[in-house]
């Protein structure tokens, strides 16, 4: 079911940040319609109606014309973001057993958020790193001709003699 495009985005980790602050935004909109008292299916429309293109295009994509339940076991075989899955399968259990599913999109909402944290601290701890590489590429050369070169010049003056 998942076409090349849904695979290409599984190997561009900015592509699949994006999908994950998606996915942060449909499950904490989809808890808040069900905190207020709707049901799943219509909470779930809701939710999808707020993503943003590439989620929502994928979701539709995977889901059809059949029942929520239909949808969710389609996503969790079929989800972009595989280690994300599970959580699609977690749904439908307790949807299967009746369960409050209201505390289960906050939790989930919870870790996709701390996952996001965690991500943006390492990617801010490694980018004063980056950057002192690129100004040490950019600047140590001129900064040797700078140094150097009246050095240099110097030498070889006083060794060939002054021309």
């Amino acid at each position: 079911m998942a076409d090349s495009k849904s695979h290409s985005l599984l190997l561009n980790k900015k592509a699949e940040r994006h999908l994950r602050r998606e996915l942060l935004l449909f499950f904490q909109v989809t808890g808040l319609y069900l905190s207020a008292g709707l049901d799943l299916s219509l909470a779930w429309t809701e939710g999808i109606r707020e993503l943003g293109a590439e989620l929502k295009e994928h979701l539709q994509e995977i889901q059809g014309q059949e029942t929520l339940l239909e949808n969710l076991a389609r996503l969790e075989q079929f989800f972009v973001i595989p280690r994300y899955r599970f959580t699609f399968s977690l749904l439908k259990q307790l949807y299967l057993q009746g369960s409050p599913l209201c505390p289960a999109f906050k939790s989930f909402s919870r870790f996709l958020r701390t996952e996001l944290e965690r991500d943006l601290e390492a990617h801010l701890r490694a980018t004063p790193t980056r950057a002192n590489l690129l100004q040490i590429a950019v600047f140590l050369p001129a900064t040797l001709a700078l140094v150097f070169l009246p050095f240099l010049t110097h030498l070889r003056a006083a060794f060939f003699g002054a021309e």
